[in-house]
């Protein structure tokens, strides 16, 4: 994945999912990280989304927030050399190929998320199931506040009418 096509909003959240894996001693970005970090994102667009959907996006970041802490920890000088899990790379890779399907110049927080449903692990894919999170629905939301507008700043997500 090109970091340089991230949003600003999605860069926060691979970094949050970076930061989150360090807070919980984890070796390595998991897709729960990322989907864990759109979820807290303040005043996030995938919070406002999840809301459309019927879910409480406070009670979904609980749920995976015990996901991650239930991944194994790494302490000592092992805590050092985090990596990017092959699950959690291919979400990124399939959030920016549906930036391209879209005709969108950045990478937004839609599209990680839309990566995630689409290249979901067992366990995600179980969890967004609970909160009725699929692609259909989760593109029909996000049309509702982003209508037929591009990516093409750096920061899409504050023009959006959520």
């Amino acid at each position: 994945m090109n970091l340089q096509r991230l949003t600003q909003k999605s860069a926060e959240a691979v970094r949050g999912a970076q930061s989150l894996a360090l807070e919980y001693g984890n070796q390595q970005i998991e897709q729960e990280h990322i989907l864990l970090a759109l979820l807290l994102q303040e005043n996030g667009l995938i919070g406002e989304l999840v809301r459309k959907l019927g879910s409480s996006p406070q009670v979904m970041a609980e749920e995976v927030r015990r996901a991650v802490g239930g991944f194994p920890k790494v302490g000592g000088s092992g805590a050092d050399n985090m990596y990017i899990s092959s699950a959690a790379e291919a979400a990124l890779n399939e959030a920016e190929k549906q930036a391209d399907k879209m005709k969108d110049d950045y990478v937004s927080v839609e599209h990680l998320m839309l990566g995630l449903i689409i290249r979901a692990t067992k366990s995600v894919k179980e969890m967004l199931d609970r909160y009725n999170i699929t692609a259909d629905n989760f593109l029909v939301a996000l049309k509702s506040v982003r209508g037929n507008r591009q990516v093409t700043s750096d920061n899409p997500e504050g023009t959006y009418d959520v």
